[in-house]
């Protein structure tokens, strides 16, 4: 997890997650679960599906090297807003 420039405020969430071998999850029910889980403040906005982290020699994750770009992930924000009806 890592903070990211917000349009407004100080930072957004952006989550980083490595599934099991064999997993699978949608970023939608990914952001539902957690949203049942975490308070609204704690809710990632950006969700991130990563096949592997960067280590150190001592098998921590290298969160310098994550991206902070929100482009390459899920926004939350996008995906939740109402379509107008008839779109």
């Amino acid at each position: 997890m890592v903070g990211v420039a917000a349009e407004i405020g100080e930072q957004e969430i952006k989550l980083f997650v490595q599934l099991r071998p064999g997993a699978r999850v949608s970023p939608e029910d990914l952001s539902a679960w957690l949203g049942e889980r975490l308070a609204p403040y704690q809710h990632p906005r950006y969700l991130a599906i990563v096949d592997s982290f960067e280590r150190t020699p001592s098998h921590r994750i290298m969160k310098h090297r994550l991206s902070r770009d929100t482009g390459d992930c899920w926004d939350r924000l996008v995906h939740t807003r109402r379509r107008p009806s008839g779109a």
